[in-house]
Formats: C-alpha cells, structure tokens, sequence
C-alpha cells in the first residue's frame, strides 16, 4: 500500500511537470529546457526519497568489520550513487559527499568517512567506526550548472571575423 502512495505521488509530480511542458510553445528552447530540467529534478529527488532506505538496509546487512571492508563497500556505494545522479548529503556542512574508507586508529578494523566533493583536499567531514544513515540527494555537479541554458549567453562568443589564425600565429599569441 505505501509503495503505491510513493509511486503515485511520484507520478503525480512528473504529470504535473509535463502538463507545463505542453504550455510552452514549440520553438520555445530555453522554457522547454527549464521544463526538462525540472523534469530530471524531480526525477532524481523521487529516485533519491525512493532509495536512501534501500541504500542504507543494504549497507547495514553488508560485511563492513575491516578496512579492506569499508573500502570496498565505499567504492561500491560511490559508483552506484553515480551512476543513478544521486549524491550523499553532509549533515554537518550541507554539501554533497562520498563515501570512503580510512586506516583512521585501527588500520585492521578501518573507519568510514564522509569526504566533501566540491573540496580539492576532500574535506572530512564526519567520521566513524561504525556505518552511519547515509541521507541521499540529486547530484549536482558545478560542471552541470555550468552548462545550463541560463548560462549560454555568457559562453557563447560571437564568430571571429576573417580568416581561422595559423599555428604559428596562435604560439606568437602566448
């Protein structure tokens, strides 16, 4: 019965979603693209909700007693996760994080940790011997904002005037 309700409401949000697409005029490329993209928005945060229990009943009946243990099942999360566009949320810093495993005190037993994506020293952020609940959300990425049609404007440059530069000419413009 709960699945269903989930289910239902899921499609309940993308109905609602594409009854506005079929509002925008056909040559209307950037509100279809807003359109689109809030389709995969809603997507992604029902694929998350949906899931995070699944995700977390997994890991918890997985061996994770060792190092070699947590890391393996860090990687394998992390290449699940990816693969679905989902990420994990820090609790702590409400940025998104990946799953790892540390030698941390106990190099035989090993610790998870949860490592900030965004950061380049993927900052730790939370730390434990012990699996901890693992909150799951749509994975944003600065490369997918970057390449939003909002953005395009911005990026797209005008065409150069006159003939393409020679190689030569481009190692003299350094």
């Amino acid at each position: 019965m709960k699945e269903d309700s989930e289910k239902e409401a899921v499609i309940n949000r993308f109905k609602s979603v594409l009854d506005g697409m079929n509002q925008v005029p056909a040559g209307d490329f950037n509100s279809l693209c807003g359109n689109l993209q809030s389709v995969c928005d809603a997507f992604h945060q029902a694929l998350a909700e949906r899931f995070e229990p699944a995700l977390n009943t997994f890991l918890a009946q997985s061996p994770h007693a060792t190092l070699a243990e947590k890391r393996g099942l860090s990687a394998q999360t992390n290449a699940v996760l990816s693969s679905l566009g989902l990420a994990i949320l820090c609790e702590k810093t409400r940025k998104q994080a990946f799953l790892g495993g540390d030698a941390g005190n106990d190099p035989r037993r090993g610790r998870f940790q949860l490592r900030i994506t965004e950061d380049p020293n993927f900052q730790r952020t939370k730390t434990s011997v012990d699996l901890f609940h693992l909150h799951l959300v749509p994975r944003h990425t600065q490369q997918s904002s970057e390449h939003s049609v909002s953005s395009w404007p911005e990026r797209i440059r005008p065409p150069r005037e006159g003939p393409p530069a020679t190689p030569q000419q481009n190692l003299h413009k350094r």
